[in-house]
């Protein structure tokens, strides 16, 4: 994960314990780091692990692709 990944899941998390929601958040965050800083939809994504105990900032390993 990128310094600036985990910058951003640090002030998500932030804002989550705050109470804002996830699209005010990721709203802000493109404010304040550029356009491309995360979209909606990933805070939500976000959001629903937070909600569900995942606090934990560390990313889960993805499971490998599978080749044709």
């Amino acid at each position: 994960m990128s310094n600036r990944n985990k910058k951003i899941l640090e002030i998500l998390i932030h804002y989550w314990k705050l109470g804002r929601n996830a699209i005010d958040t990721s709203r802000i965050l493109r404010e304040v780091e550029g356009h491309d800083a995360i979209a909606d939809r990933t805070a939500q994504i976000w959001y629903k692990k937070f909600n569900e105990g995942h606090t934990n900032l560390q990313e889960e390993p993805r499971p490998e692709g599978h080749l044709l």
